[in-house]
Order: C-alpha cells, then sequence, then structure tokens
C-alpha cells in the first residue's frame, strides 16, 4: 500500500533518447563515459524549459516516478538505466533521489534506432507512517 494520500504536480515526457544503461555511464576509474555525456546532453535538451513550479521547493517534495523504456533489444535489464535517468533529473530539477518513493519501470523492444524514454515524474503528498504495519516485529535467531 503506497504511502502517500494525493497527487500534486506532474510532469509527463516523451524522449526519443537511447536509455543508458549504467554499466555504459562509467569509465573503469568512475569517470564519466563519452556515451554519459552525450546522454545528458540529449535529456537536457529534451527537458529544455521544463521546471518545477515556482510556489513548491524542491527539497521539500516527495515523488513518484514511472518510466517506460524503449530498447533496441529484449537483452536489455529493465533496470540498469534508471540510476543514469534518475542522476539527470535530479540535477535538472534540484532534488535528492533519496525524496522518490516508489519508482515502476517497463520495458518495451522496438528495434536499433527507435529507443526511447516516456518517464511520468509525479509530487506526491508524503504521508510517513510510524512503526510497523500489521503487529509487532519480530527477530529470528539462527
Amino acid at each position: 500500500m503506497p504511502n502517500y494520500s494525493r497527487e500534486l504536480w506532474e510532469l509527463h515526457m516523451e524522449c526519443p533518447v537511447k536509455p543508458l544503461s549504467i554499466n555504459a555511464a562509467y569509465t573503469l576509474k568512475r569517470k564519466k563515459s563519452a556515451k554519459y555525456r552525450k546522454f545528458e546532453e540529449l535529456m537536457a535538451l529534451e527537458l529544455q524549459g521544463y521546471r518545477i513550479p515556482k510556489n513548491r521547493l524542491p527539497n521539500e517534495m516527495r515523488f513518484k516516478l514511472s518510466i517506460h523504456w524503449g530498447f533496441a533489444t529484449s537483452l536489455s535489464d529493465v533496470d540498469n538505466p534508471i540510476k543514469t535517468l534518475l542522476d539527470v533529473l535530479q540535477r535538472w530539477f534540484g532534488f535528492d533521489d533519496k525524496q522518490i518513493m516508489r519508482i515502476a519501470a517497463t520495458k518495451t523492444v522496438v528495434g536499433k534506432g527507435r529507443e526511447f524514454i516516456n518517464f511520468t515524474l509525479t509530487e506526491i503528498q508524503f504521508t510517513e507512517k510510524k512503526g510497523v504495519r500489521n503487529g509487532k516485529r519480530s527477530i529470528s535467531k539462527a
């Protein structure tokens, strides 16, 4: 059960950008790869003009993120490009990825040259639940 009560602000984007796996994002020395820098440039072009509303403070917001990837091959993992997309979104909009409370990702195989990223970033009203649901917390001994 989600712990949010309502949706507040939402951005839906369809980007004709090839998803970038976290494996391809960095070199062995944890430096950004050329592919990652290109991915950032392409996403910046797509995000141009989009901002969080001025009446909201990005560092106080909570979000859910829905992603639909269009991959060239069925061998691509649905979870690998999540981190690269999150990094771009958090830099662009000024939030921290720890503020993402829920992520849903799906993939479609579309063939080479037709890859895409469709995502919906939704601000949610987060309600923090204290304690453990449905009874007491138990610790088992091995």
